[in-house]
């Protein structure tokens, strides 16, 4: 900790305020402590524990080591001094130095000798470097040859009649129940003055802690935010922005990089503004980086290679890459960015600040707070100014997540409820002196040594026996526990549901399809009283998928409308903006952000996958090529390879049905008829089948769930319309099988309706109609069943079914709604629908 020259702080207002309320406390405390030292316990609980609530910025460190001087100006004190992390070290020793030069500023790393320990030293160090849970920190906790351990010191000094007080700064964040550094607290340290800080006043955290410390109640200082503004040490204003795409310009624009880019304008703005002022002040962008996607290596290559910051101007703090010397990066003004990710995050000392672009969620609130806390402050060149512009006396957050304004809110809303307020008393401890003379006379003073009366002793007393309570006997009021019985609940066996279903089904022989049969398989011919068609037609892909890829690009035209995306490099995106501290003052609008060329091409890419049978890559190469015609065609000049590859992506991102709706035709015209396997002209079964009147082999098929049990029940009472009708199945395996199957030109995979009907009076090849049952007819699955028509058989027919009814219901596809609906009951004629 090297000492330098550092110019002295000069107290605000309330920072005065503060300081002498805590001071009073704590040398009244050490007052009473060293008039009635058997007590300092119990007087430390009551009056020596102190609590300084106050906004991040305020300089609660300062007011800390202020109190610390003066107490120890006219007491015996010596001060351990934790701060909440390692990088800050450096800078609560420079606050020590600046705010109490009579205080010495001592290293427990290296110097923990008692011998010339004087009243005013203050060793500062973190929680981590004195617990004891790893073997660099044990080393400090245990005597060798050149040093005592810290344990040592601390006994050495409370025997040498000092007075130990502690300062835990930042309390919120490292000083937990629990932990080896609390243990350290309460078994060693115990010291008679307690000085915590926190900027996160949460009443149920400040009770937990005070039961946690076994305090009876906090000496309690608490700063609004609003003086701490008035004294110009926090902004006014602390804005969050955050950014909303809508329709296709969500798969264009990168959250993220608009948040990035839109802080950077900013920063850039307050830069220009500064310097147009006359302000001798380089602002500092802060970006704090995530762990993946948006890495401190990707945010510095956007910064350097596409925002021109110069290399020099561009500094990066992570525990992976940390910066030896965070503080002095943060104070040079040729640095303009400093990306982190969580580093700086906490207790960092940023006045140049203002900007802060956040590109992972900000959901915890204590987390929200030093965000917040980070560019709060004021730069000293700025506290000077009479009339301060808003444009410098506001920070702002951008935010590559709109959803993730959860901790900022919280936090804001936290350091609101700050309210100015001085709860600080030592009424609650008296101290009386009793001595006594050779007459046996006692004398009772005050600590002021005002004599309050004198106690003569009697001539002679009684003796009293003392009172010995019986061991066993309990003593009255004391409450011993009841024995607590733990109640077993005995529940009965009883068999699943569906066991006993099974059961009653084997038992009665009845309403099941099926009836297990000892013998190896039962054979059902097909009827002989209807046509039996030999074989079915089904649909498969062509065997040279290259026909459907150019099919496909002949159907896409590029309209003008296309041709204006060519050289389109910004989109609209809605940008969000709320004061944290002033909800009124919230506010919408539109602006226009660069297009982000890899969400574009990850989502042009999903656009060209349409179909597992077609090559995105060759789709992408020949509509590239299709492109740059139609540009030609349009008597304009064509851009170089790079913006044409760029410009396809957009179109096919903002118009994500090109390539679907050209699928579709060309699936139409490229998928092939072809006969499917013969019909089986017997149907084989391991066990014996119920009697299906209507069915091609009168027999019920097995595998039917409770829809299609219905509606083969509906199609056996169809006499005069259903010649006959069958189960269609996939037989997997087989080339093609025996079953109908469709194309699906979304996608190019092939689909088999539930059941096939051979319909009297029906238009189509063996007047046969396909059937398909639903009961998500919304689905995307469903939509593109109900609209695709097989090329002999025409649509499959879709029903669904109304238990309450008893019915069957048609549904068809709407197109102008893009959705199914429910059209009509299913009547027998609708089966000759085309």
């Amino acid at each position: 900790m090297s000492k330098r020259a550092i110019a002295p702080i000069i107290l605000r207002q309330f920072q005065t305020e503060a300081v002498d309320a805590l001071a009073g406390a704590m040398i009244d405390t050490v007052a009473k402590i060293k008039a009635a030292p058997a007590r300092q316990g119990e007087i430390t609980r009551r009056i020596g524990c102190a609590l300084l609530e106050a906004p991040t910025a305020s300089g609660k460190t300062v007011m800390l080591a202020a109190t610390a001087e003066r107490v120890s100006a006219g007491a015996p004190v010596v001060w351990f001094w934790f701060a909440p992390f390692k990088g800050v070290i450096d800078q609560t020793v420079s606050a020590l130095r600046a705010a109490a030069p009579a205080l010495r500023v001592r290293d427990p790393k290296t110097d923990r000798v008692a011998v010339g320990t004087r009243p005013g030293d203050v060793f500062v160090a973190t929680w981590a470097s004195v617990a004891a849970s790893n073997k660099e920190t044990r080393k400090m906790r245990v005597d060798d040859d050149e040093l005592p351990a810290l344990d040592s010191l601390v006994s050495q000094v409370r025997d040498a009649g000092m007075v130990l007080g502690a300062v835990v700064d930042e309390a919120h964040h490292s000083f937990k129940a629990g932990s080896q550094a609390f243990k350290f607290y309460k078994d060693v340290l115990r010291p008679d003055l307690l000085m915590l800080a926190t900027a996160t006043p949460d009443d149920s955290d400040v009770e937990l802690l005070r039961r946690m410390l076994e305090i009876e109640r906090f000496q309690r200082i608490s700063i609004s935010r609003d003086r701490v503004v008035e004294e110009r040490l926090n902004k006014k204003s602390v804005k969050a922005v955050s950014f909303v795409a809508k329709g296709s310009n969500v798969n264009l624009l990168d959250l993220n990089e608009v948040a990035l880019r839109k802080a950077v304008d900013q920063h850039l703005a307050l830069k220009k503004a500064l310097k147009a002022a006359g302000i001798a002040m380089v602002p500092l962008l802060l970006v704090q980086a995530a762990s993946a996607n948006w890495t401190p290596a990707k945010v510095r290559d956007l910064l350097v290679n596409q925002l021109a910051f110069a290399e020099n101007s561009v500094g990066v703090h992570t525990a992976d890459e940390p910066d030896p010397d965070v503080q002095a990066l943060a104070n040079d003004p040729q640095v303009e960015v400093l990306v982190f990710k969580m580093a700086v995050a906490t207790g960092f000392d940023a006045p140049r600040a203002s900007t802060l672009c956040a590109l992972r969620a900000v959901q915890d609130k204590g987390f929200g707070l030093q965000v917040i806390g980070r560019i709060m402050r004021v730069h000293p060149a700025l506290q000077k100014l009479h009339d301060l512009p808003a444009a410098f006396d506001t920070g702002y957050v951008f935010l590559g997540d709109a959803e993730s304004q959860v901790g900022l809110q919280q936090a804001a809303n936290q350091v609101r409820k700050l309210r100015n307020m001085i709860e600080v008393s030592t009424d609650r401890v008296e101290v009386y002196i009793a001595s006594a003379d050779e007459n046996g006379e006692i004398t009772v003073e005050d600590e002021k040594g005002q004599r309050l009366f004198v106690l003569t002793p009697p001539e002679s007393a009684p003796q009293r026996n003392p009172v010995v309570e019986s061991e066993g006997v309990r003593a009255y009021g004391s409450n011993e526990p009841t024995p607590l019985f733990e109640l077993v609940d005995q529940v009965k066996a009883s068999q699943n549901e569906s066991d006993r279903r099974a059961a009653a089904l084997v038992n009665s022989g009845g309403s099941s399809n099926l009836k297990v049969s000892a013998e190896k398989a039962y054979n059902y011919p097909a009827r002989a009283d209807v046509p039996l068609p030999k074989c079915l037609l089904t649909e498969k892909m062509p065997a040279d998928t290259h026909v459907l890829v150019e099919a496909l690009v002949k159907y896409i035209k590029f309209t003008a409308d296309h041709l204006n995306m060519v050289r389109q490099h910004r989109a609209e995106v809605e940008r969000r903006e709320s004061d944290l501290f002033d909800e009124k003052l919230s506010r919408r609008g539109s602006e226009q952000a660069e297009i982000s060329d890899l969400f574009a091409k990850q989502n042009a890419w999903q656009q060209l996958r349409v179909s597992e049978y077609i090559d995105p890559q060759d789709l992408a190469h020949r509509l590239l090529k299709k492109l740059e015609r139609a540009i030609e065609d349009a008597g304009q000049d064509v851009p170089d390879q790079k913006i044409l590859r760029r410009a396809l992506n957009v179109i096919l991102v903002r118009t994500p049905a090109l390539c679907r709706e050209a699928l579709k035709r060309a699936m139409g015209e490229c998928a092939e008829l072809v006969e499917a396997d013969d019909l089986p002209t017997v149907l084989t079964s391991d066990v014996e089948l119920n009697v299906s009147p209507r069915n091609l082999y009168q027999r019920r098929p097995t595998g039917l769930n409770a829809w299609e049990e219905e509606f083969a029940d509906w199609l056996d009472l169809q006499e005069e319309r259903v010649q006959w009708w069958i189960r269609n199945v996939q037989n997997r395996g087989a080339a093609n099988g025996w079953g109908v199957r469709i194309i699906l030109p979304e996608s190019g995979k092939g689909y088999y309706p539930d059941f096939i009907v051979c319909v009297s009076g029906r238009k189509k090849p063996g007047e046969i109609a396909l059937l398909e049952t639903k009961e998500r007819i919304d689905s995307a699955d469903s939509i593109s069943k109900s609209r695709t028509v097989h090329r002999a058989y025409g649509k499959a027919i879709m029903v669904t079914y109304d238990k309450s009814m008893g019915r069957f219901i048609r549904i068809e596809y709407d197109a102008a709604m893009n959705r199914n609906k429910e059209v009509a009951v299913f009547l027998p004629d609708d089966l000759l629908m085309d």
